[in-house]
């Protein structure tokens, strides 16, 4: 009912107008599509005498077709089954469509061919529809084609968007991990905070923000504790050996995918900073992704932040259960 407490209406409206003018293109199409035919109904005969030999040619020209693409889908099932590879996926069942929307038109022109046989002489009018119906029935593949592909994009982009549900919520889940999230701007809140963890052994997770240049432009620059919390729950695309226990040591740092992208950063790089006048050059232990954000981003070991960094002389201290975060902006 809510998405990040913004409240979301749980009705659909049907607007009339959107109705008639879905339903006028959808006939202005499909007489668009019909209009050949339609202009060739005053010059066919009811039923067209055709030549055996062009039938027999047609014929054989569909068994081959059929038969490529029987064993193309039994190929793209085993690779399905028997692989990784995800666009094997997509290939087996689009042929599966394809082979469907075949079999069906072929099957009705069966049924109308067995009808029109046994069908007694007396019964002109009846033979003569059957028999143009029969004429007909290879437009039912282009028909069903087109119905499967409007349905497969439906379907498409239903997986797509509920993937990208998934993935984001399992990213928040992992990113926002504590219970409380408090901005501090001075250090009488820091002590006011730390009094009320102090008193229920809550455990605190600094994160501390400022701004340096790399590349000559500006990045958000984040020193925090990696704690064992951190090691469990921080989502990291790409990580070095040991990311974790080098980057408590001050040896790598990890960058956001943006800025991995927008730089063309890969694990492994060595990158120049420049901070406050001061330059460090580091490397890069790990790559995290960042959804919903524009801006470059880096984080590093928060001793190795102090180096650069001047804040406050208060300490730290971690309890047990209450999850904190805080941000601190001294300059």
């Amino acid at each position: 009912s809510t998405l990040y407490n913004s409240p979301v209406d749980g009705e659909l409206d049907l607007s009339v107008t959107w109705f008639l003018v879905s339903l006028l293109i959808a006939s202005s199409g499909t007489l668009l599509a019909c209009s050949r035919a339609i202009f060739k109904l005053d010059k066919q005969r009811p039923v067209n005498l055709i030549d055996d030999g062009i039938i027999y040619s047609s014929k054989k020209h569909t068994i081959f077709i059929s038969a490529g693409l029987i064993v193309f889908t039994c190929g793209s099932y085993y690779f399905t089954i028997f692989s990784s590879i995800k666009i094997a996926n997509f290939l087996f069942l689009g042929s599966t469509i394809v082979i469907g929307c075949a079999i069906l038109p072929i099957c009705i022109k069966l049924f109308l061919l067995s009808a029109t046989k046994r069908l007694p002489k007396r019964f002109a009018l009846c033979f003569w529809i059957l028999k143009d119906t029969e004429k007909f029935g290879a437009l039912l593949f282009t028909g069903y084609i087109a119905f499967f592909l409007a349905l497969s994009i439906n379907v498409g982009v239903h997986g797509m968007v509920t993937s990208f549900k998934f993935t984001f919520v399992d990213w928040l889940e992992n990113r926002i991990f504590a219970d409380y999230y408090v901005n501090i701007t001075n250090e009488l809140q820091l002590n006011k905070i730390k009094g009320v963890l102090k008193k229920y052994e809550g455990e605190i997770y600094p994160i501390i923000k400022n701004e340096g240049i790399y590349n000559k432009k500006p990045v958000e620059i984040y020193g925090f504790k990696p704690t064992t919390i951190y090691e469990k729950n921080w989502p990291l695309l790409e990580r070095a050996e040991n990311a974790w226990k080098r980057i408590r040591n001050g040896e790598i740092i990890f960058i956001n995918e943006q800025l991995s992208i927008r730089e063309n950063i890969n694990l492994g790089d060595f990158l120049d900073l420049e901070i406050d006048n001061k330059k460090l050059n580091i490397q890069v232990g790990g790559i995290y992704v960042d959804y919903g954000n524009s801006s470059n981003q880096l984080m590093i070991q928060f001793k190795l932040y102090k180096t650069f960094f001047f804040i406050s002389n208060s300490e730290h201290r971690s309890g047990q259960t209450l999850q904190c975060q805080w941000f601190e902006f001294f300059k």
